[in-house]
């Protein structure tokens, strides 16, 4: 071989390797950036410029249904929604918020066209001035209805002003937020990633991959689990909340699902307990943290379950923190008792809280606390 083919050669080995190392920084960068739309904006929580500790008293109701699940409070309604399957004759419950009274029952168990099988609802009211409008997703029956809570109570009977096709690219939707261009995002129980967003013009779905990452990958029936969490949307469509119970984390996203910041604290666990021994996934000492939320235009709440899974290991005082839409945080309440669901009234000042059973009574009792730090800001 003469001088200007080893001269050559010597450039094709240093260019291919060179290619070879750009690709490299290329894939690389790209995973970074990947990684990095979920890392690179984090509001880590050491303290809370103000901590009281808060209790609640109990409020007592006409015609209490015996087991509700969910509680909310929209304008002058208090709105109850019982567990599918078991208890009393109708899915939902309407109350008077002032005056306590009970204003009417409706929604029986069916496959009809104004009945349910497995009502569930991600607490998003449609803004409306002359009526209250809350979406709900029948599971079973692949349904997604704007019940007009108004009309429903005139007629004694579920009264929907909009409805929403069944989205067959979509198994199985939980927490599920309809947008104002019709466009829907939620969480799913397939395991195709940890949100999705469906465009309605196009007809297709995007699916956000799960985060934050753990050492220990559990099987894919039982992603969903661990990262489990409220799941919500400001009112007015702007931001939408994803809160995690294992991990003490807060996500918040954008209308498209696209991430924005995060809210961690100092002992937000990176590596939760779940799964991290395949015989024995949910070890007693696994915490449950972020359990329940309520998104105003203002704030956003988020319950604190502090409670290990056998209610022992960790068993600290129950929290409910709130924090400005720009992750800043606003105060601590220590609570009294833990929630099965809760909902905030800021004009008059009020957290209404749904408490489960106890060894005493078989219905679920409701309790009111003071939180004007909120409404006096």
């Amino acid at each position: 071989m003469n001088k200007a083919d080893t001269n050559l050669k010597n450039f094709v080995q240093m260019k291919n390797k060179s290619n070879l190392i750009l690709f490299l920084i290329s894939t690389l960068i790209l995973f970074s950036c990947s990684q990095e739309g979920f890392e690179n904006s984090i509001i880590t929580i050491k303290e809370f410029p103000k901590e009281i500790s808060i209790e609640g008293e109990r409020i007592y109701f006409d015609s209490i249904p015996l087991c509700p699940s969910d509680l909310m409070v929209k304008d002058s309604f208090l709105i109850k929604r019982r567990r599918a399957r078991v208890c009393d004759d109708y899915f939902f419950y309407v109350y008077n918020i002032n005056t306590r009274e009970f204003l009417g029952a409706f929604g029986t168990e069916g496959r009809g066209p104004n009945e349910f099988l497995y009502p569930i609802t991600n607490f998003q009211f449609e803004n409306n001035e002359s009526s209250v409008n809350l979406w709900v997703n029948d599971l079973h029956q692949n349904r997604i209805q704007l019940m007009n809570i108004n009309e429903s109570l005139e007629k004694n009977n579920p009264v929907f002003d909009n409805s929403i096709a069944n989205i067959e690219k979509i198994p199985d939707m939980i927490d599920v937020i309809v947008l104002p261009d019709g466009n829907i995002a939620g969480r799913s129980l397939a395991p195709l990633g940890r949100m999705f967003y469906y465009d309605k013009m196009r007809d297709s779905v995007k699916w956000m991959e799960y985060f934050p990452k753990v050492e220990q990958w559990p099987p894919d029936h039982m992603l969903v689990n661990l990262y489990n969490g409220p799941t919500g949307i400001k009112p007015d469509n702007s931001r939408i909340v994803s809160a995690l119970r294992y991990f003490k984390r807060i996500d918040v996203f954008s209308p498209e699902t696209e991430h924005l910041f995060s809210i961690v604290f100092d002992d937000s666990p990176d590596n939760p307990e779940y799964y991290t021994n395949p015989d024995n996934p949910t070890p007693n000492t696994l915490a449950y943290y972020f359990t329940l939320m309520h998104l105003s235009d203002n704030y956003i709440y988020v319950f604190n379950k502090n409670i290990s899974h056998d209610n022992v290991s960790l068993n600290e005082t129950p929290e409910l923190h709130v924090f400005t839409w720009e992750g800043e945080p606003v105060i601590s309440y220590s609570l009294d008792r833990r929630f099965s669901s809760f909902s905030v009234d800021e004009d008059n000042g009020y957290l209404y809280a749904l408490i489960p059973p106890d060894t005493e009574e078989i219905t679920s009792q409701v309790f009111r606390y003071h939180i004007d730090e909120i409404r006096n800001r």
